[in-house]
């Protein structure tokens, strides 16, 4: 048990290397264009509440274009068979850099850019730990690694709220597999999958 953990937590620190090498190259070459009176983003925290899950934030400006926002959330699990039904929530760490490509043409046609009111490029990398659940599981928790390539939009509502649409392809990881496949049959090691989401922010 203690290997499984230990190489899980290798695949996600190697994961989280890559995305971070990733955001830092693209910031690189991002400062390094000169623009005169260029449109930035800002970095920002706060809450959130998704179709599924809820959590806190923290995305950091890496560049004028870019941020790295990071996430802390509980995630929402149900699982139906013919004998049982069990809902709980699961800790949830995202990692996601962003581009916000369209900031500079939202701003020249008066389109309000607060809080980084834009459209945005993202690679997205979801760690799903196994530390507790609530309420406590009946059943053995699934280890997750998640991880897509999304489009999304983030639109102003009032001063500090916010809303977010993402949309994206990607996969995913079961990294105990062997531990919950007597309990999910249905479930795959590995599968790709459509990634749609939806939430709501409030910037502190």
């Amino acid at each position: 048990m203690f290997y499984k953990t230990y190489r899980a937590k290798k695949i996600f620190v190697l994961f989280l290397t890559i995305t971070l090498s990733y955001a830092s190259i693209i910031a690189q070459t991002d400062n390094n264009k000169e623009e005169a009176n260029a449109v930035s983003v800002e970095t920002n925290y706060g809450i959130q509440l998704g179709l599924i899950n809820f959590g806190g934030f923290y995305e950091a400006k890496l560049a004028n274009s870019f941020t790295l926002k990071n996430e802390l959330n509980m995630r929402g699990n149900l699982f139906i068979t013919n004998n049982d039904t069990d809902f709980y929530f699961q800790p949830e760490i995202l990692v996601q850099p962003r581009w916000y490509y369209n900031m500079a043409a939202r701003k020249k046609k008066g389109k309000n850019i607060q809080n980084n009111s834009a459209n945005f490029l993202s690679i997205t990398g979801v760690y799903n730990p196994t530390w507790f659940s609530l309420p406590d599981s009946t059943k053995p928790l699934e280890e997750n690694l998640l991880y897509s390539i999304e489009w999304g939009m983030r639109r102003n509502i009032l001063k500090n709220v916010y809303m977010e649409f993402m949309a994206g392809l990607g996969g995913y990881s079961i990294l105990n597999y062997k531990e919950t496949e007597a309990y999910f049959k249905d479930d795959p090691k590995n599968s790709l999958f459509l990634n749609l989401r939806f939430q709501l922010g409030y910037r502190f």
